[in-house]
């Protein structure tokens, strides 16, 4: 299960992060009966925890609040976190700070999936999201945390 995704401040979106291959044999994601997505499933195969270390290029590793977390970026603005357990990767998720100046971060983040044969999915509704910036941010500026945030500031 994704204990990654509990919380999330009101400036952040997220997203999960599973690989291609295990979208072939699970082809439908789907919530459970409470709500939650349970991406385990999603990452069946090993996958090596050192193929990561490319995110310390634009997010730096930080302290993680778990020993099963390897966490890169801030908890408090852009984050990318690997559940893991012995060592085994069980679930990847990512959140953008929408008002920071993320652009490069998230075009890093959309690279590493490109080269790692991975997929980018909404957590709102599992939608797979197409690899390239223009797709991710269309999504992000769309969200409903943007306009609820807007509507806050602009009121």
């Amino acid at each position: 299960m994704n204990l990654i995704f509990l919380a999330m401040a009101l400036w952040q979106i997220s997203f999960f992060i599973v690989t291609k291959k295990s979208l072939e044999a699970y082809p439908l994601p789907a919530k459970d009966e409470e709500g939650l997505f349970d991406d385990s499933n999603y990452w069946i195969e090993d996958f090596d925890l050192m193929l990561f270390d490319v995110l310390n290029d634009f997010l730096p590793k930080g302290e993680s609040w778990s020993r099963d977390i390897v966490m890169y970026g801030n908890l408090e603005s852009n984050v990318f976190e690997i559940g893991t357990n012995a060592h085994r990767v069980e679930s990847v998720s990512f959140r953008i700070d929408f008002t920071s100046d993320y652009e490069d971060i998230l075009r890093g983040i959309i690279e590493f999936c490109i080269l790692n044969n991975l997929a980018i999915l909404t957590t709102t509704d599992l939608e797979i999201v197409s690899l390239n910036f223009e797709s991710v941010n269309q999504h992000i500026i769309k969200s409903p945390q943007v306009i609820r945030y807007n509507s806050f500031l602009y009121k």
